[in-house]
């Protein structure tokens, strides 16, 4: 898609687990997409207990990095457990 180039990124809105986040990704870069065009999104209490978890939030870092991806970005910082999450990111 010509489109794309004119895009600085894309922010994928997977919140519910794994697959949907690499279902999201391979559709992107099926299309022309670049890898560091793409941010990995994750929000606080969304899809609980996986939207609060630490684990969940450094495993989801981790497939950025090892996708190459331009990184994470992060939705409802504000709700209870975000704190933890935010800090599991920032320790990957």
């Amino acid at each position: 898609m010509a489109g794309l180039a004119a895009l600085d990124w894309i922010n994928l809105m997977a919140y519910q687990d794994m697959s949907q986040a690499t279902a999201m990704l391979d559709y992107w870069l099926a299309r022309g997409a670049t890898p560091e065009q793409i941010n990995l999104g994750m929000a606080a209490g969304w899809n609980a207990p996986l939207g609060t978890d630490p684990n969940f939030a450094a495993q989801k870092t981790e497939a950025a990095i090892d996708a190459g991806l331009g990184g994470v970005m992060l939705f409802r910082t504000d709700l209870p457990g975000s704190d933890a999450m935010m800090q599991s990111v920032n320790l990957t």
